[in-house]
């Protein structure tokens, strides 16, 4: 038999599994697009992956462990900012996702910027954070399973339902 107190601790905070594992699968997904982006530059279209880094005398090649070293912390940091805004603003997955567009787009600017790099290399690196961005802006922008209903539905309707409107605002309810 169980306490008043367990039930409520069972029914009030669902487990945050689900959503930490669809969140690493994100991580993941996201490193696999921007090697999917370095290899077809590299080896499909045969682009020069080389630049010339800072402190450097020539260019040096853009190797697959330079595109994970990059992908994988600004997703780590992205998926920081996000799990903190979710504990303590309202509107944490829209702030969060207007973040991760800015950052994006200011992404952008390290390839332009990129000194002995052809115009192919340059696209090609500019393309490795649009890849990850767009596997991971839309599977950390999904709703938590807590705005999911309950069985038997659960955490499937991460992949399945658009995010749910939890009343009517003045801007969608009918006027009178």
């Amino acid at each position: 038999m169980s306490t008043p107190a367990e039930a409520t601790s069972t029914t009030t905070k669902p487990p945050a599994g689900p959503r930490r594992l669809v969140r690493a699968l994100a991580l993941v997904g996201g490193t696999a697009a921007a090697l999917v982006v370095w290899a077809l530059a590299k080896y499909v279209f045969d682009v020069e992956m080389q630049a010339r880094q800072p402190g450097s005398t020539g260019p040096a090649d853009i190797t697959a462990v330079h595109v994970i070293s990059s992908a994988v912390p600004a997703v780590l940091v992205g998926w920081l900012l996000l799990a903190i805004l979710e504990r303590f603003v309202a509107k944490a997955r829209t702030i969060w996702t207007w973040i991760a567009v800015v950052v994006t787009i200011l992404s952008l600017a390290s390839p332009a910027a990129a000194q002995d790099a052809t115009g192919d290399t340059k696209i090609s690196w500019a393309l490795s954070p649009i890849a990850v961005a767009a596997v991971v802006l839309p599977i950390f922008a999904r709703p938590s399973p807590r705005s999911c209903p309950g069985p038997p539905a659960g955490w499937l309707c991460w992949f399945v339902a658009p995010p749910r409107r939890l009343g009517k605002t003045a801007r969608n309810s009918p006027r009178r």
